[in-house]
């Protein structure tokens, strides 16, 4: 149960943005925009916003890396908590923020948008919600992160951290871990 293409539906004036290396402009022309893709990556772009018409708007999505639960499942020691403080530390080594989820708006209150509205999420990671809608979201996530955890923490961490490329295999073990017990009703922030 995939979305395509075809199945995405914007407002016929809107204009996808997308910089997340496959497509760094946005189209000529009064468009409104949306944004799935890292804000910090959009903030280099705001010049060439103007191209928005009054009244027009930015979509974006941001999405957490800080895994949580709301019932205790995540502890301060659990591998979850461990794979937040490791990634914010390699991104400030690195220059970068990892933390575009709380740095979202104000950023583009920053940047001279008026009216700016923050909606936040729940995605869990993993089948473990009763909403139906939410468990599919869920399983998807945790695949997209059971597949994606090794790729995030190897450059980063043998690079930025100094790791080795053992003691990253072992940290991705134990992630992998951990996506897959059930009995950890994990999510992050959208």
């Amino acid at each position: 149960m995939g979305l395509h293409q075809g199945q995405l539906r914007f407002h016929p004036r809107t204009r996808l943005l997308r910089q997340c290396r496959e497509l760094a402009q946005v189209l000529p022309g009064n468009h409104e925009v949306r944004s799935l893709g890292p804000l910090g990556l959009l903030f280099p772009l705001i010049k060439h916003l103007r191209h928005l018409k009054p009244g027009a708007y930015v979509e974006q999505a941001e999405t957490s890396i800080i895994i949580k639960s709301d019932d205790g499942t995540v502890t301060a020691d659990h591998i979850f908590t461990k794979w937040g403080k490791v990634a914010m530390e390699a991104a400030d080594r690195f220059g970068k923020s990892m933390n575009t989820v709380d740095e979202s708006k104000q950023g583009l209150i920053d940047a001279g948008f008026e009216d700016v509205v923050e909606h936040r999420f729940k995605w869990p990671i993993g089948g473990w919600s009763k909403d139906p809608r939410l468990k599919d979201i869920g399983l998807y996530n945790r695949l997209n992160w059971v597949q994606g955890v090794e790729g995030w923490c190897m450059y980063l961490l043998t690079k930025y951290l100094g790791w080795q490329h053992e003691e990253v295999m072992v940290y991705v073990a134990q992630m992998r871990q951990a996506l897959r017990d059930r009995s950890i009703h994990a999510y992050h922030d959208v």
